[in-house]
């Protein structure tokens, strides 16, 4: 019997909390010796009770096989820590996982800058906006986006880092062959054919409610920093930013407006000194541009968030015009905030503190407008973060 089977044996023991699992597999030279071990054996580990005994000495396989059988048939790999390409930053990490399963290509995670970007659930226009933009341009300096794939931050971070034609990694908090949320399909396909959709819990297992904040410590574990986005006073957000805190990863933040109820969780932790204030990219990369010289290209200053000062003073200046006109038609059917973003449009691209501008509408009213534009066809992102009209819209 291989030693993989004994591996996913003791995963398997979901009533052992994480820390005993690994004080298990550390007291034996092998997971075959602890599995063989007798009850006198087991009592010599650590913190170790009655009840824990009792579940170690279940000795059933069936499960195991059905597991390898399903990875089998699913094109589902397995990783455990005795693996060689096991990252070592997430072995270090205080309880890691003894299994990971995958699906599509695994990064040598101890060599890239790999960048977790969470956030709320509920996010806004201009939290969605900022997550895909500043996603967008670490993954394109060089940095390597890891999410969560939940609804919200997590999926925009993805989708960010696919736009700029890199790869990511999705931590899931279900079965790695379970797509949650269901309306993420495409997402997870996606994901899955660029990079890699990783768990620690078994093909088939349904996403619950207590596996989430056992995921969150593999997102920031495989991380060199944290980035939050948008955050509640109290969010699921708060418990990845403290395992990053408890594993020594850097911890960034986009600040928000100071009665913006989904920036009170991102304006604290810059407040109270535990996360630097970061308004684009390169505030993330420049910290690992001399550790990881031959990853990280120069970043860009393009900030995420608008600075409306500067926006003021600066002249509008379209790019070269569109050679396609827009549908008059189409547009006088729309609401009239949308009407007058996509009037502005007519002499060529435009970004977005231009058509701020342009638009005489408060930012964040705009980056909502756009947001949806963009998200029915009606306009197109193009390079830089420049808007056009989209397909939807042209004759």
């Amino acid at each position: 019997m291989s030693q993989l089977k004994y591996w996913i044996w003791l995963s398997m023991k979901d009533r052992l909390r994480a820390s005993l699992k690994s004080a298990a597999y550390r007291q034996f030279d092998t997971l075959e010796e602890l599995y063989y071990a007798d009850k006198r054996e087991l009592r010599q580990i650590d913190g170790i009770e009655d009840r824990d005994i009792a579940e170690l000495m279940n000795k059933d396989m069936d499960s195991v096989e059905r597991v390898l059988e399903q990875c089998e048939r699913g094109g589902i790999q397995i990783l455990t820590m005795q693996d060689a390409i096991y990252p070592s930053r997430l072995k270090n990490i205080p309880d890691p996982p003894l299994v990971l399963y995958y699906k599509g290509r695994m990064p040598a995670f101890d060599e890239e800058v790999a960048i977790a970007v969470i956030g709320t659930r509920t996010p806004t226009p201009y939290g969605l906006s900022v997550a895909e933009t500043i996603s967008y341009d670490i993954a394109k300096g060089g940095g390597y986006i890891v999410s969560g794939m939940a609804r919200g931050l997590d999926s925009q971070a993805a989708i960010g880092a696919l736009k700029a034609g890199k790869p990511t990694a999705a931590i899931l908090g279900g079965g790695v062959d379970v797509i949650y949320p269901p309306e993420n399909e495409r997402l997870y396909n996606d994901i899955v054919a660029a990079g890699v959709v990783i768990s620690e819990y078994v093909p088939g297992a349904e996403p619950m409610g207590r596996h989430f904040p056992e995921r969150n410590r593999i997102i920031s574990g495989l991380s060199c920093g944290v980035l939050v986005v948008e955050a509640g006073e109290r969010s699921g957000t708060s418990i990845t930013a403290a395992y990053a805190s408890e594993q020594g990863r850097d911890l960034f933040a986009v600040p928000g407006a100071i009665n913006a109820p989904m920036s009170v969780g991102t304006n604290a932790l810059i407040r109270d000194g535990f996360a630097k204030l970061t308004t684009c990219a390169a505030d993330v990369l420049e910290e690992y541009a001399h550790s990881f010289a031959s990853k990280i290209s120069s970043p860009s200053k393009r900030r995420a968030v608008s600075d409306s000062a500067e926006s003021e003073t600066r002249e509008i200046k379209p790019a070269t015009p569109v050679e396609r006109k827009i549908d008059q038609r189409k547009l006088d059917e729309l609401p009239e905030n949308r009407r007058k973003i996509l009037a502005l449009l007519n002499s060529g691209p435009m970004y977005l503190d231009d058509i701020v501008d342009g638009s005489g509408m408060d930012a964040a009213t705009v980056l909502g407008e756009v947001t949806m534009l963009v998200l029915d066809g009606f306009l197109k992102e193009l390079a830089g973060k420049r808007y056009a009209p989209g397909e939807k819209l042209l004759v």
